[in-house]
């Protein structure tokens, strides 16, 4: 079986059944099956579900997990070679198979790979630019790191091959609720030889950005701090290296949150940071004056 469709669902009832329906309606005409994982949900999803018992899997975890833990349940228990996942509260495009198979194959059906395309939220384009690459262009190798340095993916719509991911353990644990696995998942793919693309083609239908993160500068620094601290917790010295020596050598753009966290992290010294950091206000000195990023005046003293 070349796909499963992944569901990891926690009360989300009001949205989960046009989320199956969309799941199990695909255009695509070869088998594949629809995995709902229930993170020990306590409102009607049990309910919702039987319905549709001829027409998917279902799999009910006996407490609460992490939300990324239980997309590593999803993982575990698919049968297809490739997972696609699709939160409670979206729809997958009625030709998403029929589309990542179009860009599977063109690829040789690689053994690492992970795939996804346009959102109307938190769509991650600029990412993707800003990282040097174009739509429908494989990045690879140390220069695949660069895609990350604003942040991570969100999963739902995106495809990623099954078997090399779970061997190396599926998405990082989380520190927190708020620390964003997707991130530091991400940056451990791409030491681990994995590819990536983004294609021109929309995949899921998102009605909101569910998984962004709280508007507070604190909070979200200190995620993302908890982030790179489980990366280098789970990558050798060079790994680590590796992506740190991306995340600062940036030019003329920067996620302001995640220099921040790189200097709370406490992984590596700052004066490679620093020099970075002194670069890109030179080039652009007004934006010491702009709120997103005057604050790492603080950080860069102390």
């Amino acid at each position: 079986m070349l796909f499963t469709i992944a569901i990891p669902t926690y009360n989300s009832g009001n949205s989960l059944a046009a989320a199956i329906d969309s799941c199990v309606n695909q255009s695509y005409k070869d088998q594949y099956e629809t995995l709902i994982v229930d993170n020990a949900s306590t409102d009607n999803t049990n309910y919702i579900t039987k319905q549709y018992e001829k027409k998917v899997r279902v799999v009910v975890n006996s407490s609460t997990l992490s939300q990324f833990d239980n997309h590593n349940v999803c993982l575990k228990e698919s049968m297809g070679e490739y997972v696609v996942f699709c939160h409670a509260d979206d729809c997958l495009d009625y030709h998403a198979l029929d589309k990542f198979l179009i860009v599977l194959k063109q690829r040789g059906f690689p053994k690492k790979y992970v795939v996804w395309g346009r959102s109307f939220f938190r769509d991650f384009l600029n990412n993707w630019q800003n990282g040097g690459f174009n739509l429908n262009q494989v990045a690879s190798g140390i220069k695949s790191i660069d895609v990350f340095r604003l942040g991570g993916l969100t999963a739902s719509g995106t495809c990623y091959s099954r078997e090399e991911f779970l061997n190396l353990g599926g998405f990082l644990e989380m520190q927190d609720i708020m620390t964003p696995s997707d991130m530091s998942t991400m940056w451990m793919l791409c030491v681990k030889g994995f590819e990536f693309e983004m294609t021109d083609r929309i995949y899921v239908k998102r009605n909101f950005a569910s998984t962004a993160l709280l508007d507070n500068r604190n909070l979200v620094i200190s995620s993302i701090s908890n982030a790179i601290i489980v990366f280098r917790n789970n990558s050798t010295d060079r790994e680590f290296s590796l992506v740190y020596d991306s995340l600062v050598n940036f030019n003329n753009l920067i996620n302001p949150y995640l220099i921040a966290a790189l200097f709370i992290s406490g992984c590596k010294k700052d004066s490679c940071l620093k020099l970075s950091l002194l670069k890109f206000f030179f080039k652009k000195p007004l934006l010491i004056f702009n709120k997103r990023y005057y604050f790492l005046i603080y950080y860069f003293f102390k």
